[in-house]
């Protein structure tokens, strides 16, 4: 089926007219159907509801950006910038290109008032929290622009647009591309669960079984300096809290929602190390425990057991752009069961 894609190209005119057209070139070379300023007449408030319908009727959104913010609407931001959060509330795929170095620059092609500096490198900001690449030349900008325009589609699938010779059930191209993306997932399921070995969990310790954490505290006292009273560390030890499972899994169930990384998880459990943690004959009156916290060994084992048990999955969460963001815990379905049942409300046992 030939099916092609409209691409909304969102930028400042003037300054970036010879970039405009790099780019044109190069969406129609992937067959890709270009849309943008060239086909409406200059922003102004009156078209905004034409420029947002045209977004609508586009599978992706691209904006460029060298060294000018761009006319400004009533609001006080450019059009330029209203186009993108346009686009991103309404959940169409977005791409930023930005100037690598805006610094060389003409003056001509650059913002002229600091106000005007400002507001572009807010809105340059904004774009750099997502999808963005850099280019130098409007050369490089059309490769570059070839490139990742061919990535989004084969990361983020649309409808896009066919010859009526072509035409199908829309419906039916929705539940192709909600299958496609399915048969996606369960295959990257199904190679993470080949790479596991089957393990007996009957044989692991679970539910109300004790388990001995490792932990390190700290002993503080009130100290005054200059009229301000300030806890100050005198001593730090090591000890253990015996707890259950389930009294770890409560814990830190509730915090994966629907992911959550090591920090959330430590400070579930160093939470419920606190509540659980006995005083020390040790500490003097005077003392008190400022921070009670499981070592990186008993955080580890904890990991493995819950990974074991089958109730979490651990992972790296990757970017748009492939890049790693973190170690994430997620709940399993089994996971999700065991939490529900543990903390919903139960009906009250009535007397026979």
């Amino acid at each position: 089926m030939n099916k092609r894609f409209q691409i909304f190209l969102s930028s400042t005119y003037s300054d970036l007219s010879e970039e405009r057209l790099e780019v044109i070139k190069a969406l129609l070379e992937l067959d890709c159907i270009p849309c943008g300023m060239e086909y409406f007449p200059a922003a102004s408030e009156d078209s905004w509801a034409y420029i947002t319908s045209l977004i609508d009727q586009c599978d992706y959104y691209i904006v460029i950006v060298g060294g000018r913010y761009g006319s400004l609407s009533d609001d006080g931001i450019s059009f330029t910038q209203k186009e993108f959060l346009y686009a991103q509330f309404k959940g169409i795929p977005c791409i930023a290109f930005t100037h690598a170095k805006p610094g060389d620059l003409p003056s001509k092609k650059c913002e002229q008032s600091i106000e005007g500096r400002k507001k572009l490198a807010e809105f340059v900001a904004l774009l750099r929290k997502n999808l963005c690449k850099d280019w130098s030349s409007p050369h490089e900008l059309g490769a570059v622009v070839s490139r990742s325009v061919t990535q989004l589609i084969k990361r983020h699938p649309r409808t896009g647009w066919i010859p009526a010779n072509q035409a199908g059930d829309p419906k039916a191209t929705e539940e192709i591309l909600a299958l496609t993306k399915r048969v996606s997932e369960l295959e990257a399921e199904l190679r993470k669960a080949r790479g596991r070995p089957a393990l007996d969990v009957s044989t692991l310790a679970d539910g109300d079984d004790p388990f001995e954490l490792s932990i390190n505290y700290a002993v503080s006292v009130d100290v005054q300096k200059n009229n301000w009273t300030t806890p100050e560390v005198v001593a730090r030890h090591a000890g253990s809290v015996i707890v259950t499972w389930n009294d770890l899994f409560r814990a830190i169930a509730p915090r994966i929602a629907p992911y959550a990384n090591d920090a959330a998880i430590r400070n579930g459990i160093n939470a419920l190390l606190r509540e659980r943690f006995p005083e020390p004959k040790h500490v003097l009156k005077s003392q008190w425990i400022s921070s009670v916290t499981l070592t990186d060994e008993s955080y580890n084992i904890v990991k493995v057991q819950f990974s074991a048990l089958g109730l979490i999955t651990i992972g790296k969460e990757k970017n748009e752009e492939g890049g790693s963001t973190g170690i994430l815990w997620r709940l399993t379905e089994s996971g999700t069961a065991r939490i529900t049942h543990a903390l919903a409300v139960k009906k009250p046992n009535k007397a026979a």
